[in-house]
């Protein structure tokens, strides 16, 4: 989610970006820290709407999220669970979200894709195992989660928190996925100049 503190002039995503734009290098964003989801989400929105926003890095996403409501930064791009939480607690504004298409949670709340085309930014979560893992163990797993994501009572857990899970968890879903976004990040990597340590 994107979501601004609240002296922020601009009150929906099509006025924020005018404001970047008007600002260049001037209008400062936080996250977790470089590399985190929220970076290069922040850096994706730079890639794409031809924005310079200045990245302050955090150690974490909730002392990026205090300086973000106190006014020492300007926006941030936070995950779901916390972003919402501080939305509804009228700590911050929320002007858009990160995923291409809106979320179930804030259906009238636009997508930053409704205003920069192929934009889609999100964190997420996934089941790792050692390479010589054997097959069978790695199915049974598969499986196991599959059947997991499937339950009422988790499912409506996510949902409050503004998950959103994946219908047919696949190791060759999932190795699909890693590809793409490999190739999606390192453009918008090398554009911001980001190193890995």
């Amino acid at each position: 989610m994107l979501v601004v503190n609240k002296s922020v002039p601009a009150q929906t995503l099509g006025e924020f970006i005018a404001y970047l734009k008007a600002h260049p290098g001037k209008v400062n964003y936080s996250s977790a820290g470089v590399g985190s989801a929220p970076h290069l989400g922040a850096e994706l929105l730079n890639y794409k709407a031809g924005t310079r926003a200045v990245h302050v890095p955090y150690r974490g996403s909730a002392p990026a999220m205090a300086d973000l409501i106190g006014g020492h930064v300007e926006f941030m791009l936070d995950s779901a669970p916390t972003g919402l939480a501080q939305v509804r607690s009228g700590t911050v504004r929320l002007l858009a979200t990160s995923m291409s298409k809106r979320l179930p949670q804030t259906p009238d709340t636009p997508s930053i894709a409704e205003i920069v085309p192929g934009y889609e930014a999100y964190t997420w979560n996934a089941v790792f195992v050692p390479a010589k893992t054997p097959p069978e163990i790695i199915r049974k797993l598969s499986d196991t989660l599959a059947q997991t994501l499937h339950e009422p009572a988790l499912q409506a857990k996510a949902n409050e928190l503004g998950l959103i899970l994946e219908p047919k968890p696949t190791p060759e879903a999932l190795g699909q996925f890693l590809r793409a976004e490999i190739a999606k990040w390192t453009p918008v990597a090398a554009a911001a100049n980001m190193k890995a340590d």
